[in-house]
């Protein structure tokens, strides 16, 4: 089901920004673009190496009074501290918030309110190597590691997850149903889309793009396309999911959305306007849209 929802932003057109990247882009897409040629290994190991660093943003004001306010813990998992963050009355039902790369677990911040007030707890967590976790590198089996600890300690009833914090849910429901409600905010559903829009960042090639799905396979014994949502997965049972995703989204096409019509486990898709990748995940009325979906 698609319905949109939202404001439309201005739709007046907007003359094209042609600034270069930062210096810090060509230097790594020039870097990246020397060693292909004369050390390809060595381009696969750095593209790899960069693929798996998120980079620590300063928290924004706005996230300041739910990092105050929070009952804060650390657990150690896989060998890493993990930073988690609880909000609510310890009887109340769980909902666990997943943040995207580079995010952090503040950013559920517009949502405690809303859900606290609908009878929830909140539970977040900063993945590892992002926020106050340790770690420097990370990757989706870490992320789900975290993600299938806190289902088998914690009643969770239902799981939130915005970009890339939606796939690593998404994969750790594979082997166990952990929880029976799934929320995808503006994640990806193709892992050749995650793939290869990293490459054409990093100013790559569709060869170095293969090599690291080798490099990938070899390391961690792992498909690279099975990480995605949309890699065939037998379901004999899997939990509710609604799909949100903006059509401005720029970080992540809404095509990408559209791509889980088919899926197996019959997603609900909403989509939204004039939100893009980040506003949507502070929207008050998808915060309600969501809200009213979890308590069906």
């Amino acid at each position: 089901m698609n319905r949109p929802i939202g404001l439309k932003e201005n739709t007046k057109k907007v003359k094209q920004n042609h600034h270069k990247a930062p210096i810090s882009i060509r230097i790594i897409q020039s870097t990246i673009k020397t060693l292909e040629q004369v050390a390809p290994k060595i381009a696969t190991f750095i593209a790899f190496r960069l693929f798996s660093t998120p980079i620590r943003y300063k928290m924004p004001e706005r996230e300041n009074f739910a990092h105050q306010t929070a009952h804060k813990s650390t657990l150690k998992i896989g060998g890493l501290p993990v930073c988690t963050y609880r909000w609510g009355h310890p009887a109340d039902p769980i909902v666990l918030f997943m943040h995207g790369w580079s995010g952090r677990g503040t950013q559920v911040a517009g949502y405690l309110g809303p859900l606290l007030e609908a009878g929830y707890q909140v539970l977040s967590v900063d993945a590892p190597a992002h926020g106050q976790s340790g770690g420097k590198t990370t990757n989706i089996l870490e992320v789900a590691q975290v993600v299938d600890y806190l289902g088998r300690h914690y009643p969770i009833e239902a799981a939130i997850g915005h970009s890339f914090g939606g796939v690593a849910l998404h994969y750790s429901i594979r082997n166990a149903i952990l929880f029976s409600k799934l929320v995808t905010i503006s994640s990806p559903m193709e892992s050749d889309f995650i793939l290869m829009d990293f490459i054409g960042k990093i100013g790559g090639t569709p060869s170095l793009a293969q090599r690291i799905r080798t490099f990938v396979r070899d390391k961690f014994s792992l498909d690279f396309d099975s990480v995605a949502p949309m890699f065939p997965h037998p379901w004999p049972a899997h939990p509710d999911w609604l799909i949100i995703h903006d059509e401005d989204d720029r970080d992540v096409p809404a095509s990408q959305a559209s791509k889980a019509k088919e899926h197996p486990m019959g997603p609900e898709i909403v989509l939204t306007n004039g939100l893009g990748h980040y506003r949507i995940l502070r929207d008050d009325q998808v915060i309600q849209t969501i809200i009213d979906w979890l308590r069906r």
